[in-house]
């Protein structure tokens, strides 16, 4: 028996401990990774605040921990899930990208 395709990445997850703040058109909410990586994060959330963000939808998004300016940048909703939903980043310059990298590298693991 073979197994099914694999999910091939550019980058590696981490399962860290940080929180993101997620702009929807009327609030913004802030919500747990459940891991994060250079490409982009899974979002830990309910079904209701996943409605608020549309697969294919894009947001301004801020991670704020461990950064003494947030980090901001845009976020494409690319899944839902039954815990939360994914997105990748849309980093528009090489700064943020930069900065990104260095503040996933501090982010506390996960427990």
């Amino acid at each position: 028996m073979a197994d099914g395709p694999k999910e091939q990445r550019s980058h590696p997850r981490l399962a860290v401990r940080a929180a993101f703040e997620l702009t929807a058109p009327d609030e913004r909410v802030v919500l747990q990774a459940r891991n994060v990586s250079l490409g982009g994060a899974a979002l830990a959330c309910t079904r209701a605040q996943a409605g608020r963000f549309p697969v294919g939808s894009r947001h301004p998004i801020a991670l704020t921990e461990g950064a003494a300016d947030p980090i901001r940048t845009t976020a494409l909703v690319v899944r839902h899930d039954g815990d939360g939903i994914a997105v990748r980043w849309i980093i528009g310059d090489p700064g943020t990208a930069t900065a990104l990298a260095r503040l996933i590298e501090k982010l506390p693991p996960r427990r």
